[in-house]
């Protein structure tokens, strides 16, 4: 589980709780909570399982990422 995921989930429990007073509130926002975190965690381009080319003129390595459809230096920042 992500670190957004996990506090995400806590906000969203308490806010649930909060506004609806019972342990189904908690849980029906924990869980968007938690989702809602997921979906908004940076991306790490070092554990893609991807294929890397060599770009002779700046001798650095590539990747494409389908997902973004860009290409993308070895270190994550944007090639074009």
């Amino acid at each position: 589980m992500t670190e957004r995921a996990a506090t995400g989930g806590l906000a969203g429990a308490a806010v649930g709780a909060a506004v609806d007073s019972s342990v189904t509130g908690a849980l029906v926002g924990g869980a968007a909570g938690a989702a809602l975190g997921a979906a908004t965690t940076p991306r790490n381009y070092n554990n893609i399982n991807r294929r890397q080319y060599y770009d002779e003129g700046a001798r650095r390595y590539y990747f494409y990422d389908p997902g973004a459809r860009r290409y993308y230096w070895e270190d994550g920042s944007p090639r074009y």
